[in-house]
């Protein structure tokens, strides 16, 4: 194209502001290692079906598999990690709470 010919710009490799906006949100999400732990029931989006979510502790992810394991045994359900944080499948707030507890984890 000679430079007189008018066009539109379709893509530019020049920085723009919304890499720096980017930037902002993942790092905020990194953060959760200053947070307090907490467990919380959850139903929405589950087709009814209570899930407990613990989350926060603020450990990497193969702690958080070897937590998630010693629940599932100690609460006699299955859980999974995602997202860092663990979900247990029903309702096992009181008895996550007494294990994290013993275990040494200050939870709300």
């Amino acid at each position: 194209m000679s430079e007189n010919s008018s066009y539109n710009l379709v893509y530019s490799t020049q920085n723009s502001g919304n890499k720096q906006k980017k930037n902002k949100a993942t790092t905020s999400s990194k953060s959760n290692f200053n947070k307090t732990p907490r467990i919380r029931l959850e139903k929405k989006g589950r087709k009814g079906k209570t899930v407990t979510i613990i989350e926060n502790l603020g450990i990497a992810d193969s702690e958080l598999k070897n937590i998630l394991k010693k629940l599932q045994t100690h609460c006699g359900t299955g859980g999974t990690v995602k997202e860092r944080h663990i979900e247990l499948q029903g309702n096992w707030y009181n008895k996550a709470l007494t294990y994290l507890n013993t275990s040494g984890y200050k939870i709300k």
